[in-house]
């Protein structure tokens, strides 16, 4: 796998797994229940949108430096 691509995972399952657990424990604490399935997909489309953005703001820093 190239490099970049391993960024883009790691970002994407930190953040988005992340989200995901506070999100899980904030609706479980606020309504005493977990939709799952709205809790996966704001979860996979947080994740995304920060791999997203974290490693194109990386791109462009390195990029300019060199």
């Amino acid at each position: 796998m190239k490099t970049g691509t391993k960024l883009y995972w790691k970002t994407f399952l930190r953040s988005g797994v992340i989200y995901g657990l506070v999100l899980a424990i904030w609706e479980y604490l606020d309504e005493g229940e977990v939709n799952f399935l709205k809790l996966g997909f704001m979860t996979v489309f947080f994740g995304a949108l920060m791999s997203w953005t974290a490693v194109t703001a990386h791109k462009r820093a390195t990029k300019g430096n060199e």
